[in-house]
């Protein structure tokens, strides 16, 4: 199924999942869809391994968590999801090659809270499922006092072909 891009999220400087100055972190860049779905994009490093040749099992699950977590801004600018309950499912090895995608979306929203489920994938096989639960937490406010950094980066794709 081929998806369309419809806007880039903006990154963080200090995220370990999308922090563009963590030098160990994920920098991973976040797309809505057109399908109400968010998409990650992600390129593992050598320090991300587990096994040889395979991504470690936390790095899948911190992606899962971070594109299901933020698949809640592509309809609300505040609050933010904060876990409360996270279950990844390893289906295969998730591989160290160049590019993953985490792909995550809401699948109900309830007064305090909002449940989400995702996968990670090369585009054609699906590694890992996963399904959370959030608490709504309106944070927004507070970054900005603390000096929380966002940041613009160029939107490099306009569309991506991905399972389901």
């Amino acid at each position: 199924m081929i998806d369309y891009i419809t806007k880039k999220q903006l990154n963080a400087h200090h995220c370990y999942v999308c922090g563009t100055k963590d030098e160990e972190g994920l920098h991973a860049s976040f797309y809505e869809l057109k399908s109400d779905r968010l998409l990650a994009v992600y390129h593992p490093k050598p320090a991300h391994g587990g096994y040889p040749e395979v991504l470690h099992g936390g790095v899948t699950s911190s992606l899962l968590d971070e594109v299901m977590a933020r698949s809640y801004q592509i309809n609300h600018d505040d609050p933010w999801g904060m876990t409360a309950d996270l279950k990844v499912r390893y289906l295969k090895k998730v591989p160290m090659i160049d590019t993953l995608y985490a792909v995550g979306w809401v699948i109900e929203d309830k007064s305090r809270m909002f449940y989400a489920q995702g996968y990670i994938t090369d585009g054609k096989t699906i590694f890992a499922t996963s399904e959370a639960s959030y608490m709504k937490v309106y944070v927004k406010e507070k970054l900005n006092q603390v000096g929380w950094e966002m940041v613009e980066e160029p939107n490099i794709m306009t569309q991506v072909e991905l399972p389901r």
